[in-house]
């Protein structure tokens, strides 16, 4: 991904590339505390423009002196999987102690990536939810004078598409719980609880299960903690050594295996003495800068 900050006064733009395992998106508003209830408004509030003035104002090396900043991150280039992590742990409005987020969410089985009009080295998420929702959402932005920038680009545009494969649940609260996972191999979901694997049959089970509207192609969870998806293969292909997202291409481990395989080796290291999950707490306090 890359950090585009630009000076209001100078208007200097300066672009880092920076690295990411996972991208952290939270599922409460920062101005309004209020919940983001679809995984598409979670990245859209992670990708937003944000404006860095008063005591967060950088150093301009150009003005010599601190100014107001316009900041952003966007996608270079897309993964081979991108990982999505859920905020479930805050600080408390009283700031004395730690609490775990119940908020549903909804989540797409798939979703899709524009090369932007104006800027061709960047990506740009098009919506999966209905319009009338992200309308109602642009709504609440411009009131807090930010706002979501949806692309509307053609079909003829080159498209990404992704799809989930791996959904990490943690039931609980902040300091105790269980996780488990629920992994796609093929057409048909695993779950994946301590040393239990038990297949619980196709997408169409899925959506039954999660008792949502089918024809949205949409999940919905209160304990969905770590989401993967996975890049569909076309025709153009990048460099995947450039992928900085790609986990399981870094792995070793995992590296060209199929699918089936892939599930078989991470119920071996489920099954593996000393493999803990990292505690929530350390996953949540990550340096992303």
């Amino acid at each position: 991904m890359v950090l585009s900050m630009e000076c209001s006064e100078c208007t200097t733009l300066v672009e880092d590339d920076c690295s990411f395992l996972d991208l952290p998106l939270s599922i409460r508003s920062a101005e309004s505390s209020s919940k983001i209830e679809h995984l598409d408004l979670a990245l859209q509030e992670f990708l937003k423009q944000r404006k860095m003035d008063g005591d967060n104002a950088c150093y301009c090396d150009k003005c010599g002196k601190k100014t107001e900043i316009e900041t952003r991150y966007y996608f270079k280039q897309l993964p081979q999987i991108l990982t999505l992590h859920l905020k479930r742990f805050e600080v408390a409005t009283h700031g004395v102690y730690y609490q775990k987020l119940h908020d549903d969410i909804s989540i797409p089985l798939t979703l899709n990536f524009n090369r932007s009009e104006d800027n061709c080295n960047e990506w740009c998420l098009k919506p999966t939810i209905p319009e009338e929702k992200f309308s109602h959402n642009r709504q609440e932005q411009n009131s807090t004078n930010t706002e979501i920038e949806l692309e509307n680009i053609g079909s003829t545009q080159q498209e990404k598409k992704y799809e989930l494969f791996a959904i990490w649940h943690h039931i609980g609260e902040y300091g105790s719980g269980h996780y488990y996972a629920e992994i796609k191999s093929g057409d048909d979901w695993y779950d994946f609880n301590d040393c239990h694997v038990v297949k619980h049959g196709s997408s169409e089970i899925l959506f039954l299960k999660n008792a949502f509207e089918k024809k949205q192609c949409l999940l919905r969870s209160n304990t969905a903690y770590l989401i993967m998806y996975k890049r569909k293969e076309s025709k153009e292909h990048f460099d995947d050594s450039q992928n900085n997202l790609s986990i399981l291409e870094a792995d070793t481990t995992t590296s060209g295996l199929s699918e089936e395989d892939m599930v078989h080796s991470l119920k071996q290291r489920i099954d593996t003495p000393g493999n803990q999950i990292q505690d929530p707490r350390a996953t949540e306090e990550k340096c992303h800068s």
